[in-house]
């Protein structure tokens, strides 16, 4: 490396915000790489931010930054990278699911809901949105059936449903049966009287084919049915349960289980149960019972006891106390006429015994839940009256709804005195939900009136299409809002049938664009289908690398730009372009192995030729060889950067040896470099003081610039260029190896370049002349000098501020009367007293002072003040002609007979320049100053022409 590389900064901590945006971009060196983050985050400059943001692949990163950066342009490339870096592929799927399980960007979390390419993150990205139509359209969309069924599964407005299941009966079968399957269950639970209709027959179908061919699980099924049909039962009129009854008995006939045995075929010793307390208890087991006799008949296990269990079994879920008292009942009678009980009979009876005590212990816990449940009635009422009262309606009928839940569970333990209480609650309810519709109704009408307006707006056809379903969403949360918890479908009204049709109505002008937006798409198709035939047709062994990276980068371009198609179209494209990139790197694979077979021979070769010659000849040979090594193309970057320190390794001993020559020359030219920089320091240093050391800074610049005059001259013009004849050579060649770079290539060819501190330079250039860089010091001496001017002209500044601020004191103390207050006379002298003026001014201001101080002694003559007056105009008149602002049309022709003047002065050689501009601006403020005798009113305006004048000029 080269001494001038070890002085300078890296180009990414350069002042220069374009060479550090440059480097950010470009540079591939390890410590850059790490300094990207740091970059990205807390660079000044926006460009230098968004080139390090392009190459960082951190999503946390990204994701602040475009959030938290303050430049807009910024925070959009970086939501860009994020949103790519999110739907890329090669990104672990694990850490782009952690930051998506963060993420809360509504539009970040619908672009991934679509564009994704894994179905878990789409998932994700669905589970974290709250976009019921895109929902909808994903449900129908997505390429992942089990997706689109989880999707349905969030999906709860039968409208949608049914949507879906016409939109998907020819492509998506299961989903469009299960979707109508989801829509009947919601609308049947919702109380829906057609689909509760609809279901009722379905059961009297289903029981008469139970009852016609009758099966092993008849009875199962049919219990079922009963169970189902008792949640439906209160929904119809007592012919319909007469309906529905009559079947059930059919089926209950053909399924009857064998009648049982009489009583008088039970044993002598059975003993009937007894009836305890109102319930059934069990008898004990019976006795052991002495083996059969041997040449006695034995008995079959009686199917009645099997019978009873099953039945207990089968209606366990739906039996009540009473019911399940008659079951035991029917048992006991059975099990007394069975005894002696056969082994299989008594696992029956255990079997059974089991089953009751677990049914009356459900019981008697449906009984504390009863209980629970009214009381809990009370304080539900409570709140649900605090509810209405406050006007929160969705709170109230949620209440309401918890209400009825704990009323139908606690069924005959409610307290009947709360009857009048839950009936109150429930008008109030109503008269709650009706003032509820009425507010809705007025924004409904505001919702019409703003869809009405959209087709004159002028709008973007997506500004209109975003703004119908934002208000297809608003009236949908109102019907929401408005929709009872378990009721059906909101009605359809007049007002929704109208903004249904001004729904249309502004979509309608929008279809043009929609279509030609397709027309344009096709239009992309068309350039992406003629980009696939030219690879098709070009990719061969015949291209040349730099053809092949070209025809890469038109791929990757358009893969990029594969957002532009239609999303049905994206996929497949997408496949085939990445088909064509496989291609390329296989070719350029090939090209590589045929290059480095090449670098070996002329390793080999150059390696025979370096022996036992001198060092000139070393040096031609060394590059000739490098310029061979140039056309040879690239191989496998490792490979290629392992057989050029094989070269370097050949090349660079010789090339150190011609160095040496250059390294003394070097040295003086760093060091002269160096006392240059420390003098242009300094110079920026002072360019950089205040106000007093600007004043004094004459005799350092003259210091400052006797020392750069006494560096070291550049040499003359000849000898620089018979030193570059004579060494220009050796020294890129050599200087070429000690920077311990490989060639820069890019493509199969390479530049060759050298760089030193003053940048990039071509080997056979000549050499630059050393020196001192003149223009840098007079660019830095040139701010010196501004500087300068700019504090002197701040001094003017604050010189005519404060002769203004003690003329506006004067005249503020010429306006007292005699019976002024001592006190508002003695603050503006003090007020006076304070302020700093220039010697020029100090004199006419104080006897103007000192004169007002006394207001009977400076009252003038009627004359005088008429002189004054006169004098305060031609003061203020020539002011404005200095200053070059407008005087007033009453005193034009004053103006007119001064600038004669002045033109005549001008052609006598007078001065014309800024400073005496300014100059006689300052003495005419301070003459109008220190004037004494004007008429406060004519003072005050003609004061406020000469402040216009002398702003002009500072």
């Amino acid at each position: 490396m080269s001494l001038f590389s070890l002085l300078r900064k890296p180009a990414w901590e350069h002042r220069d915000a374009a060479r550090r945006a440059d480097a950010a971009a470009r540079d591939t060196s390890p410590e850059l790489l790490q300094k990207l983050p740091d970059l990205a985050r807390n660079d000044a400059d926006a460009q230098v931010r968004l080139a390090a943001l392009r190459r960082v692949e951190d999503l946390s990163l990204l994701g602040d930054r475009m959030r938290n950066d303050t430049d807009a342009g910024v925070r959009a490339a970086a939501r860009q990278r994020y949103l790519q870096r999110l739907g890329d592929a090669r990104v672990p799927v694990t850490e782009r699911e952690r930051v998506l399980r963060v993420e809360d960007d509504n539009d970040i979390l619908a672009q991934l809901a679509v564009s994704a390419p894994e179905p878990e993150l789409r998932q994700l990205a669905l589970e974290r949105v709250a976009r019921p139509g895109l929902i909808a359209e994903r449900c129908l969309k997505d390429p992942d059936p089990a997706l689109r069924l989880w999707l349905l599964d969030r999906i709860d407005g039968v409208p949608a449903l049914e949507r879906i299941a016409d939109a998907a009966r020819k492509t998506d079968k299961t989903l469009a049966r299960t979707a109508r399957e989801r829509a009947f269950a919601l609308k049947l639970e919702r109380g829906d009287a057609a689909a509760s209709r609809e279901r009722a027959l379905a059961i009297c179908d289903e029981l008469d084919a139970l009852r016609r061919a009758v099966a092993s699980t008849a009875r199962e099924r049919a219990d079922a049915l009963q169970a189902e049909w008792n949640l439906l039962r209160e929904r119809f009129d007592e012919t319909m349960e007469r309906r529905v009854a009559g079947y059930f008995t059919a089926l209950a006939a053909a399924i009857t289980a064998p009648q049982p045995r009489t009583a008088a075929s039970a044993p002598a010793g059975a003993t009937p149960a007894l009836e305890h307390d109102g319930h059934l208890d069990l008898p004990d087991a019976p006795a052991p019972i002495p083996a059969p006799i041997p040449d006695l008949p034995t008995r079959d296990v009686d199917p009645a006891l099997i019978a009873l269990l099953g039945e207990l079994e089968a209606r366990a879920d739906r039996l009540g106390p009473r019911d399940l008292d008659g079951i035991e009942r029917r048992w006991l009678a059975r099990l007394s006429q069975a005894q002696p009980l056969l082994d299989e009979e008594r696992e029956t009876e255990r079997r059974f015994r089991d089953l009751a005590e677990r049914l009356r212990a459900k019981f008697a816990e449906a009984a504390r839940a009863r209980e629970a449940a009214a009381a809990q009635i009370a304080p539900t009422l409570d709140a649900l009256q605090t509810a209405l009262d406050a006007g929160k309606l969705a709170d109230a009928r949620a209440l309401d709804a918890e209400l009825g839940t704990l009323r139908k569970t606690a069924g005959d333990a409610m307290p009947r005195a709360l009857s009048l209480r839950m009936g109150e609650a429930a008008r109030a309810l109503a008269k709650l939900a009706e003032w509820q519709h009425w507010s809705n109704n007025k924004a409904r009408a505001r919702l019409c009136d703003e869809i009405e307006a959209l087709a004159s707006s002028g709008l973007h056809p997506d500004a209109v299409a975003v703004k119908v379903r934002e208000a297809q969403a608003e009236w949908q949360r109102m019907d929401d809002s408005e929709r009872a918890p378990g009721s059906g479908e909101t009605p359809v009204t007049g007002l929704s049938r109208r903004f249904r049709a001004l729904c249309h109505r502004a979509i309608a002008p929008t279809r043009a664009y929609f279509e030609k937006r397709h027309e344009v798409r096709a239009a992309k198709r068309e350039e992406f289908d003629a980009l696939l035939d030219e690879i098709d047709t070009r990719l061969n062994d015949t291209l040349s690398p730099p053809a092949l990276i070209g025809v890469k980068r038109r791929i990757v371009d358009h893969l990029r730009r594969v957002d532009e198609l239609e999303p049905k179209q994206r996929g497949e494209l997408s496949r085939r372009l990445r088909a064509g990139l496989t291609r390329i790197d296989e070719l350029l694979s090939a090209h590589e192995a045929r290059a480095e077979a090449a670098k070996r021979k002329l390793l080999s070769n150059l390696k025979r030729e370096l022996q036992h010659v001198d060092l000139d000849t070393a040096l031609e040979r060394a590059r000739n060889a490098q310029a061979e090594w140039k056309q040879l193309g690239r191989a496998a970057r490792g490979v290629d950067d392992a057989l050029y320190q094989e070269l370097k390794a050949l090349t660079d001993p010789w090339f150190a040896q011609a160095s040496d020559q250059q390294r003394a020359a070097a040295e003086s030219d760093a060091a002269q470099q160096a006392e240059a920089r420390a003098i242009l320091d300094e110079l920026a240093e002072l360019a950089q003081g205040d106000a007093e050391a600007l004043r004094a800074a004459e005799s350092r610049i003259a210091a400052l610039n006797a020392r750069w005059r006494a560096l070291t001259p550049p040499r003359a013009e000849p000898e620089a260029r018979d030193a570059a004849r004579r060494d220009g050579g050796a020294r890129g060649a050599a200087r070429g190896a000690a920077d311990g770079r490989g060639p820069n290539t890019r493509g199969g060819e390479r530049r060759d370049v050298r760089r030193d501190d003053r940048g990039p330079r071509t080997r056979d250039a000549a050499p630059r002349r050393s020196g001192p860089d003149e223009r840098a010091y007079d660019r830095a001496l040139e701010q010196v000098q501004a500087a300068q001017q700019r504090a002197k002209r701040e001094r003017a500044a604050a010189e005519l501020s404060a002769i203004r601020d003690a003329s506006r004191l004067c005249d503020q103390l010429e306006a007292l009367t005699a019976d002024s207050p001592q006190s508002q006379r003695a603050s503006l002298e003090e007020r006076f007293e304070a302020i700093v003026l220039p010697g020029d001014a100090a004199a006419a201001l104080k006897q103007r002072f000192d004169a007002a101080r006394d207001p009977e002694l400076s009252l003038p003559l009627d004359g005088a003040a008429g002189d004054a007056g006169a004098l305060a105009e031609e003061l203020v008149v020539r002011a404005e002609l200095a200053a070059g602002v407008d005087t007033p049309a009453d005193a034009r022709e004053l103006r007119r007979r001064w600038q004669v003047k002045r033109l005549a002065e001008r052609l006598g050689g007078g001065a014309t320049d800024s400073a005496a501009q300014t100059d006689e601006v300052r003495g005419l403020l301070i003459a109008f100053a220190g004037l004494r005798g004007v008429e406060p009113a004519l003072r005050h305006a003609l004061a406020t022409r000469m402040d216009t004048a002398v702003r002009s000029v500072e």
